[in-house]
């Protein structure tokens, strides 16, 4: 009867997962309606139950085989489903088959099996609800049949040895952190009917190589790729319209991408730790560079930021030591804190005058910067917007302090926002005319 509690547990709370798993909907609603018979019974080696349309449910196994053919009937009734946690933790199974028969595979159906290798899907199979397959590590092998609709959250997660997928035409959904954690996958092919790569589904599949995305796809989810270190280029269709957040954070192997031109914004750490990315393609749709959208692309020599942009956020660029010129359009309105921070090949920067502020530190450690010209008669200008710390151990302690870039100095107008900041900071300040007010 335990097995019974936990199912109920899960399915219940498959109603709130429905929100992750998209079209897995029908499925948990389907699950629902066959745990209302929780009095399993046994043939063999396994427990069952009968469902509302006189089919059978697998719900436990009690068997200690090394290889499983789950029936296709029992007592007479057609087996249609693998029920959730049915085979959880099984540890000595190596390889399993699932009969024509079987529909669905249940939540956390086969969670946990570590030993379990291969996986013989029967082509019946329309969907793998929640976490099926969650923590399989020896898990190389799965066929997955043109039957399947949907994969659902995490249904892959930390099978870390899986090293090929194919999903079939037919699958229309893929649920969030699908494949999260596979670090031994290599390739992966999508199918058309793909429209979006959900939130982390390929987070930490280091060894990724190779994907192919298909036209069809609309959207990439927030660290859909993170940590996805062996991808060295990768091909966004031009209906892309979204990249999430951390999208493609740490993927230190990525070496160029082009954004697509429907794309509005590059989003927070979207390429943060990017540290092989030499080019990038923005195009003329976007309007914000989001919270360290590049720090740390050290690899990156230049970008250039289209008129379209009216921001650059907190830390967008910081850290990207071999930039060694950019040039701000005059739709930018504001530079972020430490959005250029420790730039230290940044040599020279040009202000327009659509700039209101610069944020704190926003070009603090560009120990290069020599020249910057400010034209905003009002631009606001951060603490320690220039310069850059130095600091020194003492025995016990270490003492920070702020000092000037030699020979650095601050063109502008004579009155303006920026003589005002050169005088309170003690730099150099070169007129460049007077301000005029009509």
């Amino acid at each position: 009867m335990l097995k019974c509690f936990r199912k109920i547990t899960a399915l219940a709370l498959s109603t709130v997962m429905v929100l992750y798993v998209g079209t897995a909907a029908a499925v948990s609603a389907g699950a629902v309606e066959s745990a209302a018979v929780c009095s399993a019974e046994r043939f063999g080696d396994y427990g069952y139950n009968i469902l509302d349309d006189g089919t059978v449910e697998i719900v436990d196994y009690y068997g200690s085989y090394t290889d499983v053919s789950i029936p296709s009937e029992i007592e007479r009734k057609i087996v249609t489903s693998v029920g959730g946690w049915a085979f959880d933790n099984c540890s000595s199974i190596i390889s399993i088959t699932i009969p024509n028969s079987v529909k669905s595979i249940g939540w956390g159906a086969f969670e946990k099996c570590y030993n379990l290798k291969n996986v013989d899907l029967g082509n019946g199979v329309t969907s793998i609800d929640v976490n099926a397959f969650f923590g399989c590590s020896a898990l190389t092998r799965i066929i997955i049949p043109d039957s399947m609709t949907t994969i659902g959250y995490a249904a892959f997660e930390n099978c870390i040895s899986l090293t090929s997928i194919t999903i079939p035409d037919s699958a229309i959904s893929i649920g969030d952190w699908a494949f999260e954690g596979c670090s031994s996958l290599t390739s992966i092919t999508l199918p058309d009917s793909v429209t979006s790569i959900g939130e982390g589904e390929f987070s930490g599949c280091s060894s990724l190589a190779s994907i192919t995305i298909p036209d069809s796809v609309i959207s990439i989810g927030d660290w859909a790729f993170q940590g996805c270190s062996s991808l060295t280029s990768i091909i966004l269709p031009d209906g892309v319209t979204s990249v999430g957040e951390g999208a493609f954070l740490y993927c230190t192997g990525l070496i160029s991408i082009s954004v697509p031109a429907g794309v509005t914004s590059i989003s927070n750490n979207t390429f943060s730790g990017c540290r092989g990315l030499t080019t990038i393609i923005v195009p003329n749709s976007i309007i914000s560079i989001g919270n360290c959208a590049f720090e740390g692309c050290i690899a990156l020599t230049t970008i250039i930021i289209p008129n379209s942009v009216t921001a650059i956020n907190f830390a967008a660029f910081r850290g990207c030591s071999n930039l060694t010129s950019i040039t701000i359009p005059d739709s930018v309105t504001s530079i972020g804190n430490w959005a250029f921070q420790d730039c230290s090949n940044l040599t020279s920067i040009t202000i327009p005058e659509s700039v209101l502020s610069i944020g704190q530190e926003a070009f603090h450690g560009c120990t290069a910067l020599t020249n910057v010209t400010i034209y905003g008669s009002e631009t606001s200008i951060g603490d320690f917007a220039f310069g850059y710390y130095y600091s020194y151990s003492s025995h016990a302690h270490s003492d920070f302090s702020h000092l000037k870039v030699s020979g650095f100095t601050i063109c502008g107008y004579t009155g303006a926002a920026a003589e005002q900041y050169a005088i309170d900071n003690g730099f150099e300040f070169i007129p460049i005319g007077y301000i005029v007010y009509d």
